[in-house]
C-alpha cells in the first residue's frame, strides 16, 4: 500500500450534463476510492475515460488520474505510473499528477 492519501477533486470534471455516462462513472469511481473498493474504481474510471469528450483534455486527464489512483490502491504501482504519465502527457503542468508520481517514488 502506498503512503499517501488519494486525492480526488471532482471539480476537475467538466463532462457536461449531470446525467452523462462519464459523470456517473466518475462519481461511482470516486465513491469506490473513498471506501477502498479499488477494483470498482478502476472499472468506473476506465469507463469514464472511454466516455469522456476527447476534445476536452480536462475530462481525459481527470479520468486517467482517478484510474491511476485506483490502481495504486490495488498495489499496481506500474499501472498507476502508466496512467499518471498518460494523463501528464495531456496536462504536463498538472501539480496533482506530479505530486502523485513523486509519492510513488518514481518522478515524472
Amino acid at each position: 500500500m502506498i503512503g499517501f492519501r488519494i486525492l480526488i477533486v471532482l471539480g476537475v470534471f467538466a463532462f457536461g450534463s449531470p446525467a452523462s455516462s462519464a459523470t456517473k462513472n466518475v462519481e461511482t469511481g470516486a465513491a469506490a476510492l473513498k471506501t477502498g473498493d479499488y477494483a470498482t474504481a478502476v472499472t468506473s474510471f476506465k469507463a469514464a475515460y472511454k466516455a469522456a469528450d476527447k476534445q476536452t483534455v480536462a475530462n481525459q486527464t481527470a479520468a486517467l488520474m482517478g484510474w491511476g489512483d485506483a490502481l495504486a490502491g490495488l498495489g499496481d504501482m506500474e499501472g498507476a505510473r502508466h496512467m499518471y504519465k498518460k494523463a501528464l502527457a495531456l496536462s504536463p503542468e498538472s501539480r496533482p499528477l506530479l505530486f502523485r508520481l513523486r509519492n510513488l517514488g518514481i518522478g515524472p
